[in-house]
């Protein structure tokens, strides 16, 4: 089928052009222009009046999405997509994209083999928006809470210049290792976390329920007699547990709402990342985490031509901690002032030297991304090495501190017995 066209190319002063170009259908059509980097204006089939698409028709259609976009911005509140699903939809994209399948197409086939999920409702989305003539990164924009926001001024630079397949493979590769970095991450903190909520709940139904069936034999010894002081500590503190189970429940339900709340809170987020930041260890580790996640999603946009005081916008929000995402920020605006990136980042302090002497003889070798994968891989090292010594470290403390508690608990119900035994009650 043949079809006229206005299009017009995404650069600044670029003029409409009109021609005829052939393709199967609409969709096609549409794909093979935006993956050329044309704006599509109107696309009306040959021998037509009627117009496929033209600017007012874009516009309303603008105003739909963006209605569908705030009431589906309330569904991703209670949905999510994996990290590993985006790595697939990456990985099924990069290669149709490069066999020469157009974008539109693409994503149609990807959609087509997600059964449900949010991931294909977000598809659904945006095949519907490059339709109405949206670039690919002005479509996956509008799910801010799937994509992360990073992305979209990668695949717009990928747009204009004819590399979207290569940008796409360097935020394939980002994903693979941040997923691989986050998983380590999760996978060491779930054991320890999942040792002591064992431990508490035993402790628990310790105290509510076994400790009683002791008070009942004690007070068959007769109310004059005296318990030792550690027994008495322990059925007092089993009465107190008993009476308020449920309120000792909220508030601990409570406090942990109430962290996770302030957490997502920017001032009250920094106020926590700096008290964990005095704390020798834990410092330490945050700080180490935080250069992997900056010198990794930096390094992939100066590979993909991000100008760099954006790259360094964006790479401040990856750090993860409102300190050092601030250090960063004051280091980006001197290198809006002229100076380099590794002086301004030294000069804040936002990272040890090290990493900024990298950077600096990155800088001066013209491989700036080369030196910040260097960075990464090193500090993903030792976060790996670091992790390792804690699960070997926390185990062994966490049962050792169980066994006192309940050596204690034991002891202390027994004591009686063995003083009756004695004579000494």
């Amino acid at each position: 089928m043949k079809f006229n066209v206005k299009v017009k190319k995404r650069e600044e002063g670029a003029k409409i052009e009109q021609f005829v170009r052939e393709a199967m259908n609409v969709e096609d059509l549409v794909g093979q222009l935006q993956t050329e980097g044309y704006f599509v204006l109107s696309v009306q089939e040959s021998g037509s009046k009627k117009q496929t698409f033209t600017q007012q028709e874009r516009e309303n259609a603008a105003d739909q999405s963006k209605k569908k976009v705030t009431k589906f911005s309330e569904i991703t509140l209670f949905e999510t997509v994996k990290g590993s699903d985006l790595l697939s939809f990456f990985i099924q994209l990069i290669a149709l994209l490069k066999a020469g399948v157009p974008i539109l197409r693409s994503l149609g086939i990807i959609e087509k083999g997600i059964k449900k999920g949010l991931l294909k409702k977000v598809l659904q989305g945006a095949i519907e928006k490059i339709s109405q003539g949206f670039s690919l990164s002005r479509a996956l924009a509008q799910y801010p809470k799937v994509f992360p926001p990073f992305w979209f001024g990668l695949i717009q630079a990928g747009e204009a210049s004819g590399s979207l397949p290569e940008v796409l493979t360097e935020i394939k590769n980002y994903q693979e290792s941040s997923e691989r970095f986050k998983s380590k991450l999760t996978s060491a903190m779930v054991y320890p976390v999942i040792l002591i909520c064992f431990c508490i709940g035993a402790l628990s139904i310790f105290m509510v329920k076994v400790i009683p069936t002791f008070e009942k034999v004690f007070q068959s010894f007769g109310r004059n007699r005296k318990l030792p002081e550690v027994t008495q500590l322990v059925l007092d503190s089993s009465r107190f547990m008993q009476s308020h189970f449920i309120l000792i429940v909220l508030v601990i339900v409570f406090f942990i709402m109430a962290y996770a709340y302030f957490n997502r809170r920017r001032e009250s987020k920094r106020w926590i990342d700096s008290f964990k930041l005095q704390i020798p260890v834990v410092s330490t580790f945050i700080t180490e985490v935080a250069i992997v996640r900056f010198a990794r999603g930096l390094g992939t946009m100066v590979r993909a031509g991000t100008p760099i005081i954006q790259a360094l916008e964006i790479a401040s929000t990856l750090v993860g901690t409102v300190p050092i995402e601030d250090r960063v920020e004051r280091a980006k605006e001197s290198v809006k002032k002229g100076s380099g990136v590794a002086m301004a980042l030294e000069k804040e302090g936002a990272f040890p030297v090290f990493v900024t002497q990298l950077i600096s003889v990155g800088e001066e070798s013209g491989q700036l991304d080369r030196f910040l994968e260097v960075i990464a891989n090193f500090f993903e090292e030792r976060v790996n090495a670091t992790i390792q010594r804690l699960s070997v470290i926390i185990e062994p403390m966490v049962i050792l501190f169980m066994g006192v508690i309940v050596g204690t608990l034991v002891i202390s119900m027994f004591l009686p017995l063995i003083e009756i035994s004695t004579g000494g009650l």
